[in-house]
């Protein structure tokens, strides 16, 4: 009887899941032709760059367009510029949304138990709602880092270093888990750089080398221009928030020495501790692997170049996933506070509300986030890592 219940709210969860997921495809294909007065996307700064791409134009200029990517993905969108704007809306949604369930899913089906498969695919829908919406990239990558994880997870380390390398071409920040990952599977390491250089070659011969060159110097240089701003990194702006009235304003934002030693500091935990799951668990790495992925979404979470809390989407798998499997085991409310910042962060109409609550701080998100993640890494390295050397003992 129990198990007739049981199968019974099965199906009842993927039913939900498949709702909600048809939800979110119908929301996002309606704005793609009746948009908003008011809705905020950033689709029209991926078109205008790949339009400057085809024209032989840089896509970094002018500045107020505000494209930060790499050249190699406005070569990716070029053919976008070919269609017409809604159906070109149409076009990056449906590429965005397949791309995150299909890694959603495969990630699920890889990584948990069956029981919690729908859970995980309904908990990434408010993480990643935000992202989805206002047709940033992030949803893409998020996928695709999933995807990656699965694909090494199952052996295929070719596809996996494709699958984790695009996201950290696409952004600089996202290299942390191709990273986290080689510390786990070595072998990839190689991989990268045949994948890196044949990228390279591959944009030689479609451009001149000496525009591509133009193009990269570009890009470093909106990077250095990002990385100059302190406040948009989310562990830098709780920083500052809690320093208001302590700390004159101009060394809050100009002195960022302890906020680059706990940078550093964070990515040395996060990769000794993949290295420690890694070596202790045998043969199988299933578990070393979701932990890079789990690691490197964390660092990411607090120190990466987090500008917009779509940014979120990349790493919403990670919360998911850990509010998920720490179900039933110690440290499970760390857990979910995290999930519960995240999802709280990635609201858009609740910045709204705080942003009333908060005047004096320019994007109170940037709180949340940060907390989420402080209590992500006390149940990620205070818990998860001390029941997996246990088990691997």
């Amino acid at each position: 009887m129990r198990q007739k219940i049981r199968a019974y709210q099965g199906k009842i969860l993927i039913a939900v899941a498949a709702l909600l997921w048809l939800g979110v495809a119908a929301a996002s294909a309606h704005k793609c032709f009746y948009p908003p007065a008011s809705g905020r996307t950033v689709f029209h700064t991926f078109v205008g760059a790949a339009e400057s791409f085809k024209n032989g134009e840089s896509p970094y200029f002018p500045l107020e367009r505000g494209y930060q990517y790499s050249p190699a993905f406005a070569a990716a969108l070029t053919p976008l510029a070919y269609l017409p704007p809604p159906f070109a809306a149409l076009t990056w949604s449906v590429l965005n949304l397949a791309v995150l369930f299909l890694g959603a899913y495969f990630f699920a089906r890889r990584f948990l138990a069956p029981p919690r498969r729908a859970w995980f695919l309904i908990a990434i829908i408010p993480l990643a709602w935000e992202g989805i919406y206002v047709y940033q990239s992030n949803p893409l990558l998020g996928g695709l880092l999933m995807l990656g994880a699965v694909a090494v997870a199952n052996g295929k380390f070719w596809r996996g270093a494709v699958a984790l390398l695009i996201p950290g071409i696409v952004k600089i920040a996202p290299f942390c888990f191709p990273i986290l990952t080689a510390a786990v599977f070595p072998r990839l390491s190689w991989r990268y750089a045949v994948v890196v250089a044949a990228l390279l070659g591959a944009l030689c011969l479609w451009v001149e080398p000496a525009y591509l060159l133009d193009c990269f110097r570009g890009w470093f240089a909106v990077i250095n221009h990002k990385a100059d701003m302190p406040y948009f990194h989310d562990m830098f702006g709780l920083y500052q928030y809690v320093t208001t009235g302590v700390i004159p304003h101009r060394e809050r934002i100009y002195d960022m020495r302890v906020y680059r030693v706990a940078q550093l500091a964070a990515a040395g935990l996060a990769f000794f501790a993949v290295l420690k799951v890694a070596y202790r668990g045998g043969g199988d790495k299933s578990e070393a692997t979701v932990f890079a992925y789990a690691a490197g979404a964390w660092w990411l979470t607090l120190f990466g170049p987090s500008t917009e809390i779509a940014t979120l989407s990349m790493m919403a798998g990670g919360f998911a996933w850990s509010m998920l499997a720490a179900k039933g085991q110690r440290g499970f409310y760390w857990a979910l506070a995290a999930y519960v910042l995240a999802a709280l962060g990635a609201s858009g109409d609740l910045e709204w509300h705080l942003r009333r609550w908060f005047i004096d701080y320019q994007n109170p998100t940037k709180i949340l986030l940060p907390l989420g993640g402080i209590a992500w890494g006390v149940w990620l390295f205070g818990f998860r890592l001390k029941e997996q050397l246990k088990i691997n003992n």
